[in-house]
């Protein structure tokens, strides 16, 4: 089966054949492997920013949107 990628500058179709040459695969894996690789790197990024100890406290966050929330009745903005 033939799939049609649209939108794809000869430059960039010429670097992807040069990545699946140099690893001596052909191009249906090389791609397989390069959704795999996107597809983990996303959830490893996702997974250390959800797992990382946040910057502020409850009380500093409360603290924060209050101070916010007066400054915008103050100045006139809407909520």
């Amino acid at each position: 089966m033939t799939k049609t990628i649209k939108g794809i500058d000869k430059d960039t179709w010429t670097e992807f054949k040069t990545i699946a040459n140099k690893n001596k695969m052909n191009l249906s894996t090389c791609f397989k492997l390069m959704v795999k690789e996107h597809k983990n790197v996303n959830e490893r990024v996702w997974r250390d920013i959800l797992s990382t100890k946040p910057i502020l406290s409850e009380k500093d966050a409360e603290n924060m949107l209050e101070h916010i929330t007066r400054t915008r009745n103050e100045k006139g903005f809407r909520e």
